[in-house]
């Protein structure tokens, strides 16, 4: 499962009071999801609990988990290994038709897209 989706509805946004980038992250909350009554994230102490640890963590691991996903995406790029092409049938009763819009993988871009991938390996996380 993806990672912004285990993190739902939980997100980091970054902090740049006066534009500067400040390595601090504010937690942030789907407010359509907040409710005064809803479950405790702090102990009494104003201590993080597990839940609330376990959402800390994983926003956390999400900018890293990013980096992978992005390097793959551009040896697929690189590679181009899909094309156009339009579907042409025939109805039963002899009518055409022609579906547009469609992608295929090119057989030959496999093996230049295997070749670069075992060339960079991307993170197995992502």
């Amino acid at each position: 499962m993806p990672a912004y989706v285990r993190s739902d509805p939980f997100c980091m946004a970054r902090v740049r009071p006066e534009e500067k980038e400040q390595s601090n992250r504010l937690i942030c909350v789907e407010t359509s999801c907040a409710a005064a009554d809803g479950e405790k994230m702090l102990d009494d102490k104003g201590e993080p609990l597990a839940k609330r640890q376990n959402i800390h963590r994983r926003l956390r691991e999400y900018p890293a988990d990013l980096e992978p996903a992005r390097e793959m995406c551009a040896m697929l790029a690189d590679c181009a290994p899909l094309e156009p092409f339009t579907l042409q049938a025939t109805e039963p009763d002899g009518t055409p038709i022609n579906l547009s819009g469609r992608y295929r993988v090119k057989e030959e871009k496999l093996e230049h897209l295997n070749a670069v991938w075992h060339m960079n390996p991307v993170n197995e996380k992502a």
